[in-house]
């Protein structure tokens, strides 16, 4: 696990050239209205920014083939300039004639869109393909981004911002936690965790139960929740369980805790810049930008610190953020006290996909 987890750390590094010299161009221009108010979505606000910078003529700089051809856009059915009197001339989702239209959206390999409108009888009237760039959907620069993040990152440091939480607050199972339940696993039940040592043993009556969720590019990656057998409500006692007690603080962002983290987040000047966080407000900043978050186990060193990793993946716009973390077991039998993080932001979870699938042949 620690290979694989070292492997994706290497990989956000060597990234960081790559988003230097990507360059966004910022719309300017109004979107245009291709869709009902229902319809939402990365790829669907996309379009319709972008098809306004085409009408607009932007950039200058560049024809529209040229545009097309370097952002990797795909257009079938017509030109784009043509999209908004093929698919919205009465109102969103019309036909020229008024009939209406089906619009879907499907995703290749996670790593490009397909959007395609379709008349009453199945039948194509256009389509588009293009990347999950988050660059790209979002219309940014780089600088632009980067500054934005870390203004969002500063303003998490603010006093009017509560650590106060209730675990009431984590989502429960809808079924008694039996066996047999609907998303619950008695066989996959661990024993209790010694430093930090993951490594199932002998099971005993005590031992928590697994509420399986996602993973993010392997097993070892993941946001399974580990509830109490006593109370079966999120397991939090770092004493006993330290692996599944950081688990749940970090994938469920509802643990209240005095935990800080040290952010250290190079930037693209290859700056070192180190922002003071409050935890439970990083990790609900990463979940309201629309990613979901995951845990990695990485390590537990002699000398007492220990590292795990977070994972914030945002599949709909094509990136994830890596934080690794590194506290000492006094900080995670407290719960309280300053963590060391190294922020990686925004890697492309295409170039991550890619690397995993490399390794599976």
């Amino acid at each position: 696990m620690y290979g694989i987890l070292k492997k994706t750390l290497l990989l956000a590094a060597l990234l960081v050239p790559r988003l230097l010299s990507w360059a966004a161009e910022p719309s300017c221009a109004a979107p245009v209205s291709l869709f009902p108010d229902s319809v939402t979505g990365a790829a669907y606000r996309f379009i319709e920014s972008y098809v306004a910078e085409a009408a607009a003529g932007i950039p200058a700089d560049r024809t529209l083939e040229e545009k097309l051809f370097q952002d990797e856009v795909i257009v079938e059915g017509g030109s784009i300039l043509e999209l908004p009197a093929r698919v919205a001339a009465v109102g969103p989702l019309t036909a020229p004639d008024g009939s209406p239209l089906t619009v879907s959206v499907a995703t290749r390999l996670g790593k490009h869109y397909r959007v395609e409108w379709r008349d009453t009888l199945g039948n194509q009237v256009f389509a588009l393909a293009f990347p999950i760039d988050h660059l790209l959907l979002t219309r940014q620069t780089p600088a632009l981004r980067e500054t934005r993040l870390l203004s969002a990152l500063r303003s998490l440091n603010s006093p009017r911002l509560s650590q106060t939480s209730h675990l009431s607050q984590i989502s429960q199972p809808s079924q008694p936690l039996e066996q047999g339940a609907r998303g619950v696993s008695r066989a996959k039940n661990q024993p209790p965790s010694k430093g930090l040592n993951p490594k199932p043993s002998t099971l005993t009556p005590s031992s928590p139960v697994i509420v399986p969720g996602d993973c993010l590019f392997s097993p070892d990656i993941n946001n399974h929740l580990y509830l109490s057998p006593l109370d079966s409500l999120p397991l939090v006692s770092p004493a006993l369980y330290p692996v599944e007690t950081l688990s749940n603080l970090i994938t469920t962002a509802e643990i209240p805790n005095d935990l800080t983290v040290d952010l250290s987040y190079i930037s693209l000047d290859r700056e070192k810049i180190i922002i003071p966080v409050p935890l439970n407000p990083l990790l609900r900043y990463f979940r309201d930008e629309g990613c979901t978050l995951y845990f990695g186990f990485s390590e537990a060193r002699p000398d007492g610190r220990h590292t795990c990793l977070l994972m914030a993946a945002n599949p709909a716009e094509g990136y994830c953020h890596s934080l690794r973390l590194r506290l000492s077991r006094e900080t995670i039998d407290s719960l309280s006290g300053p963590v060391d993080g190294r922020l990686t932001a925004y890697v492309p979870l295409s170039r991550i996909l890619s690397l995993f699938d490399e390794n599976a042949q």
